[in-house]
């Protein structure tokens, strides 16, 4: 695995001392490398293994943010027992154990999302290599296996749709354009989760331009990483997902130092 940029390794320890943190990451492009076929995206061992491990020492919290629907992004990421996930960037909240937040739609609001599909169905249904993903309260126009050519085009066609369609919030991506009649963000999936925790710290990893809405909700005492390029509000950056498993591993081995300190009074 990657080493950690250094500055990152130097703030961890004081992350990793606090009594309770929330860890919280997104999943494609995070926790999962892309792939051409979004339901072939699975998360790396690394991750998967230090977080189930940091999940069992206590004072440690494990959230999961995406814009997958949460039915699928809990699937997919192989949790460890009590995690929380936030899905469909901030309109589906799972905090376990029984206590789900879902924001419906209404009528007018589900009859305007399947008039936006259809809309978006008829621009696109010439243009080879796209996918529609259908989205509790949106739809997202997925264009990674389509040509740079055809991408651009998917992407006129989609702002053709916005002109129609102003109420829907539409969201750029990695390859990928996202419609959503509910205006929720992972910064407000953030917010739920810091409320129900209560952390004294929260660490947030993420690579999209939707994860800048939560980078932007962390307060002095939080931790946030970007993976990947590009401009970001986050403190700290990291090359890839492989890089992501490094600094998980990281994490694990310095909060089971502070747990064995605990235990021994040391």
């Amino acid at each position: 695995m990657t080493p950690v940029p250094r500055q990152l390794h130097d703030a961890l320890p004081r992350f990793a001392a606090r009594d309770r943190i929330l860890v919280a990451l997104d999943f494609d492009g995070t926790l999962s490398p892309f792939v051409d076929d979004p339901q072939a995206a699975a998360p790396l061992p690394g991750s998967v293994q230090a977080l189930r491990e940091l999940a069992a020492i206590p004072g440690v919290f494990i959230g999961y943010i995406s814009g997958r629907p949460v039915a699928d992004l809990s699937r997919r990421v192989q949790p460890p027992d009590g995690a929380m996930f936030v899905g469909s960037h901030g309109a589906e909240i799972d905090l376990g154990a029984g206590k789900t937040a879902w924001i419906a739609l209404d009528d007018a609001e589900a009859a305007e999302l399947a008039d936006l599909r259809a809309d978006l169905a008829r621009e696109l249904a010439e243009v080879p290599g796209i996918r529609l993903e259908d989205k509790p309260a949106g739809v997202v126009v997925h264009f990674r296996q389509a040509a740079d050519a055809h991408g651009g085009l998917a992407v006129d066609a989609a702002r053709r749709v916005h002109v129609r369609h102003p109420r829907a919030k539409m969201t750029d991506g990695h390859q990928v354009v996202e419609f959503a009649l509910r205006h929720a963000s992972k910064g407000d999936g953030i917010a739920v989760l810091r409320d129900h925790v209560r952390p004294d710290a929260l660490l947030f990893v993420g690579d999209d331009t939707t994860d800048e809405d939560g980078f932007a909700v962390l307060g002095p005492d939080d931790v946030s990483v970007k993976v990947g390029g590009g401009e970001s509000l986050a403190q700290f950056r990291v090359g890839t997902p492989q890089d992501v498993e490094s600094l998980l591993s990281d994490l694990l081995t310095l909060r089971r130092e502070v747990d064995r300190c605990s235990v021994t009074g040391r």
